[in-house]
């Protein structure tokens, strides 16, 4: 006859002595055992260790109802006993006095419909046996989880269908498993019953292809699997209605994808990374069009292109916020129309602008409207240089022809309203014409000039013809500002260098000047005389006509200095001033 006793979370089981002399019948008694009238018996298994038997005994085998007490009076097992061996329903407990098993028996062995305790943590099974093996329908309890599956058992481990209990997120695994591995299928619900996930699995995690749910039941995403996040191919159903569908990674959108909005529209196709457009990739708007390039971190970067509804080419350059921002080019009609820098959409900053293919303005822009200093082009050549304002010459103006300053001008909203207007003669340029204009005409003070600046007429103009001769006095003309950004306006911003009744020389000068002393063709007053003709330097030099008080009248070619020259005339004015001539 042996007897076992459980031992601590599982331990070996240690086995009764055969039947000995019965040692403490007072222990059954202070016990409360209600077997103390039927046969009693002690069990030995060493000196030091021994149970006690109270309850029925045939043939001196344990039979029937009985309990098996150890030294302490804590039990060991209670319930039924057939040849000596537990049988039927019975309790069997720890040394620890710590509940085991509770439950049926057969030939010693768990039995049918019981439920068992593990010490140290307080978790059970609750369920059939079969040969001390969980088998069948059962369930597994945690002391701090609460149920941890419910489902059927073989040899002792899950297998078939059953559902498991996540405690990390109160949801509820439904589905299959083999020798203790959960299956490639499953459910997932939450604790309201909600579904999760329906898919596969892999070592107790989401893996393989599997759809997820949003807490409305709607589609959240479906597709590929690993270690409980999207990755591979799926489909990404967002909350604002957008649609995702291509590889996913970590459970962010990684690798080659497509968005489409609410309705279906396409809105982007091409590379994301964790979640953001990266790499080349193309964004569609809703009404049409597309721009394509490169991203990062979900931006537009580098150099993209831009395209209509039709698939024309509209723009090249760099995008911010789904606008032209910063450099780019825009066409129209497969032709190109602007160059430069753009803010919001609009041509905003310096830039070139295009018609027929050629160069039409060249400078600054606000709003898509020229603005500030810049350059108009005619048949791709400088004819304007100057100030702008809402599309419109305004301000300074030069006028260009034949890559000279033509013209120094003042404009008002697109008409001219004065103007100093030069003339070649012998292809040399003089002062012409300086004074109030209407209509392109002179129209109010005025005075026209000779090559010599000496002035041909003056006073007051109306319809381009002199109405009235008066003396007038001209307008200071400022010179345009700065703008080295520009090249081509810089080119023209200066008109030639000329003196009108300029203080210079000992004298009163109008003409040619360079580096501010009279240089080409002029007129200079001085007390004792006058002279008209050619410069150099400040110096009468070249053809020319001498005007003395007395009335004496010089004409001929006058010389810088007589260094190296013979026979030249020598005349001597107050001041130090000399000329030769011959």
């Amino acid at each position: 006859m042996k007897e076992a006793v459980a031992q601590e979370d599982g331990g070996a089981e240690t086995p009764y002595a055969e039947k000995g002399e019965l040692k403490d019948l007072c222990n059954g008694v202070m016990n409360g055992c209600p077997y103390i009238a039927m046969g009693k018996m002690s069990i030995c298994v060493s000196p030091e260790e021994c149970y006690y038997y109270f309850g029925s005994v045939e043939d001196g085998l344990r039979e029937g109802r009985g309990r098996t007490a150890m030294m302490d009076g804590g039990t060991a097992f209670e319930g039924g006993y057939l040849h000596d061996q537990r049988d039927g329903f019975g309790t069997y407990y720890y040394k620890s006095g710590k509940l085991c098993y509770a439950g049926d028996w057969k030939e010693n062995r768990r039995n049918g419909m019981g439920v068992s305790f593990k010490a140290s943590n307080g978790s059970c099974y609750a369920g059939f046996w079969d040969q001390d093996s969980p088998v069948g329908p059962g369930a597994l309890l945690s002391k701090e989880k609460g149920l941890v599956y419910a489902g059927y058992f073989e040899d002792g481990k899950r297998s078939g269908a059953g559902v498991s209990f996540q405690p990390e997120d109160r949801s509820l695994f439904i589905g299959q498993w083999r020798n203790g591995v959960q299956q490639l299928k499953g459910t997932l619900v939450d604790q309201d019953g909600t579904l999760l996930y329906s898919g596969g699995f892999a070592n107790g995690k989401r893996s393989g292809t599997g759809t997820e749910y949003d807490p409305n039941g709607q589609v959240r995403y479906t597709g590929k699997w690993a270690e409980n996040a999207w990755n591979g191919e799926g489909v990404w159903y967002r909350e604002d209605g957008h649609v995702i569908k291509g590889q996913f990674r970590s459970g962010a959108v990684d690798g080659q994808a497509v968005e489409y909005s609410k309705n279906g529209v396409k809105l982007y196709e091409g590379g994301f990374e964790n979640g953001v457009y990266s790499g080349k990739g193309c964004r569609y708007f809703p009404g049409g069009g597309r721009y394509e390039g490169s991203f990062l971190a979900g931006k537009p970067v580098g150099w993209l292109s831009g395209y209509d509804a039709d698939g024309n080419l509209v723009y090249e350059g760099h995008w911010e916020n789904d606008e032209f921002q910063g450099q780019g080019r825009y066409f129209s009609n497969g032709e190109k129309v602007y160059e430069g820098e753009f803010s919001h959409n609009q041509f905003e900053g310096q830039g070139l602008e295009y018609q027929n293919g050629e160069i039409a303005y060249r400078g600054g822009y606000v709003c898509s409207s020229r603005e500030g200093l810049g350059v108009l082009y005619e048949n791709g050549e400088p004819r304007y240089a100057g100030e702008f304002r809402q599309n419109r010459m305004h301000g300074r103006i030069n006028e260009i022809q034949n890559g000279r300053v033509l013209a120094e001008c003042v404009y008002q909203d697109g008409v001219l309203r004065y103007e100093k207007r030069y003339s070649l003669s012998d292809g040399k340029p003089y002062l012409a014409f300086e004074g109030f204009m209407k209509n392109g005409k002179p129209g109010g003070m005025g005075c026209r000039y000779n090559p010599y600046g000496e002035k041909v007429e003056e006073g007051l103009y109306q319809d381009g013809e002199l109405a009235k001769s008066m003396q007038v006095a001209p307008k200071k003309m400022p010179l345009l500002p700065e703008n080295p950004e520009n090249p081509a306006y810089e080119a023209y911003r200066k008109g030639p260098e000329y003196g009108i009744e300029l203080s210079v020389c000992g004298g009163i000068y109008t003409g040619v000047l360079k580096n501010g002393l009279p240089n080409g063709r002029g007129t200079i007053l001085r007390g004792d005389h006058r002279y008209t003709g050619e410069f150099i330097n400040g110096a009468p030099a070249g053809r020319g006509v001498l005007y003395q008080n007395d009335g004496t009248i010089i004409e001929g070619k006058f010389f810088m200095e007589p260094a190296g020259f013979t026979g030249l005339r020598h005349l001597a004015f107050e001041n130090g001033i000399e000329y030769w001539y011959q």
